[in-house]
């Protein structure tokens, strides 16, 4: 998020998916850490997990020089991995994304995520978590009723678990 969009929120790590070169990349982060007074986990890559398989086209290239290139995450690759997490503490990062992206409702949201996870559902917890966040953005979307999304009860049963 602060690489990609400016912004100003602060962050203890940068999440990251290291696709060449990953000895020489690790011990660079470590001595950056030690240079700078940092954890050496700075750069996580526990995040990789949650990381869309396909390439994201819309990518934009924060840094690049002959050994390095840094790429920041697209707004839909973004939107579509915290849905898919579905943490309380993005609920801030997906409404950013979401009036980036200039989405109007629940399905926009959700058909953002499986294009890019395609076959793919969020587990039911962070489908219910997400829901209920765009229920109180939106009050009046009735976009995923009646709608057998994922296999899962609609947005107005889950919420009464």
């Amino acid at each position: 998020m602060a690489l990609g969009f400016d912004s100003r929120r602060l962050t203890q790590d940068v999440d990251a998916l290291i696709r060449e070169g990953h000895g020489p990349v690790t011990d660079a982060v470590r001595s950056v850490a030690r240079h700078r007074g940092w954890s050496d986990t700075w750069l996580n890559e526990q995040a990789a997990s949650a990381m869309p398989r396909g390439s994201d086209t819309r990518a934009r290239t924060v840094f690049g020089d002959g050994n390095l290139v840094v790429t920041a995450a697209s707004a839909e690759h973004l939107l579509a991995m915290k849905v898919r997490t579905g943490r309380i503490k993005d609920y801030d990062d997906i409404a950013f994304l979401i009036d980036c992206l200039r989405l109007r409702s629940a399905k926009e949201v959700f058909d953002q995520h499986d294009e890019v996870f395609p076959a793919s559902p969020p587990p039911m917890d962070s489908f219910k978590n997400v829901c209920e966040l765009l229920r109180k953005a939106w009050p009046e979307d009735r976009s995923l009723e009646g709608e057998d999304r994922y296999g899962y009860d609609s947005p107005a049963d889950l919420r009464e678990r």
